[in-house]
């Protein structure tokens, strides 16, 4: 429960700020981590992991609002097309990514690990499509 508040809050707040910057929230997210991903800078690895995080939330959301029958999530769905997430399509120097963000084995492999995660919810959606 806790979290699903957390998740309405996050998305209700990314609405806000995609509607003032005629964006959805979907690509605000997704745009700053493809940027961060194939253009490291020193120090972001946090915020990488953040987004990365909140991106995945953000999925499991409209997963959740399709599961609960809600025409909004298939149109999120819609929204994001059948190719799905740029995200997961963009190709990634670990060892850059490592080196920029100072990351150690461990957050390398929970970067991969979340990332791996993101595919499996996108072909959990692309079975509702």
């Amino acid at each position: 429960m806790y979290i699903t508040m957390q998740v309405f809050v996050y998305i209700s707040a990314l609405v806000c700020i995609s509607r003032a910057y005629k964006s959805s929230p979907y690509s605000i997210i997704e745009s700053r981590l493809c940027e961060s991903i194939t253009e490291p800078q020193e120090g972001r690895g946090a915020s990488v992991m953040t987004d990365l995080l909140n991106y995945y939330y953000f999925l499991e959301a409209i997963k959740e609002m399709i599961e609960d029958g809600e025409v909004k999530g298939r149109n999120m769905l819609r929204f994001i097309g059948r190719d799905g997430p740029a995200l997961l399509k963009v190709k990634y120097d670990h060892k850059l990514l490592q080196k920029k963000f100072q990351w150690g084995e461990e957050e390398l492999f929970l970067f991969n690990r979340t990332l791996r995660k993101l595919k499996e919810l996108w072909i959990k959606l692309l079975d509702m499509f």
